[in-house]
């Protein structure tokens, strides 16, 4: 039965993980010296009040904030707005570089999870452009779906550790007793459980 609490509590938390999304433009482009502008829009109206901001780097996880929303507003060369009623949240660039360009991302500040979507910013010079120097999906900036999934790797081992360690002083009290069975605690609170061990007893004439 605590098993079966324990799945149950999984569920849930994975479907708190997959069922908010931020809509964000997957790739955009913009020009050296002009300014560019990325909308992030979140369809979940509990988040109106939250913390809103704009990071940067490869990996989530180890992206550098750039500018927020209950911060100053603006940072050098960068700067954030909402509009609350629209359920939306802007960040302009202006006076492009060439080293402006990378991946971003779009965050929502939540208790227990962040909610984030990935938006790359290709910049190029204006001789650049053409209509066949850059494929058609590069200049069309569409809605990143269920962004949330970006990470979901990530997300769902984390998930699966921490009840690991919830689960690990139950079992050791489970099956402490057993030969069949035994656990292995690593790092003093990470179990791994082994493959039964069958031992055969020689036969006694």
């Amino acid at each position: 039965m605590k098993s079966s609490a324990v799945f149950v509590m999984f569920l849930s938390a994975c479907d708190t993980v997959w069922s908010s999304t931020i809509l964000a433009p997957r790739v955009v482009l913009g020009t050296v010296g002009n300014s560019v502008k990325v909308h992030c829009n979140y369809s979940d109206g509990s988040f109106m009040d939250n913390a809103k901001y704009w990071c940067k780097g490869g990996v989530y996880e180890l992206c550098t904030v750039v500018v927020k929303t209950t911060g100053p507003t603006a940072r050098k060369r960068f700067s954030i707005s909402e509009s609350k009623h629209a359920r939306v949240f802007s960040v302009t660039l202006s006076s492009l570089r060439h080293q402006d360009e990378g991946k971003y991302w779009c965050v929502i500040s939540k208790r227990l999870r962040n909610i984030y979507a990935p938006v790359y910013l290709r910049v190029i010079s204006s001789t650049d452009i053409s209509p066949t120097s850059l494929p058609l999906d590069m200049l069309i900036t569409r809605p990143q779906e269920g962004s949330n999934a970006h990470s979901d790797v990530w997300s769902i081992l984390r998930w699966i550790l921490f009840f690991i360690m919830l689960t690990c002083p139950l079992a050791v009290c489970l099956w402490k007793s057993s030969a069949r069975h035994y656990c292995v605690t690593l790092c003093s609170r990470l179990c791994v459980w082994s493959v039964p061990y069958l031992q055969q007893t020689p036969q006694t004439g």
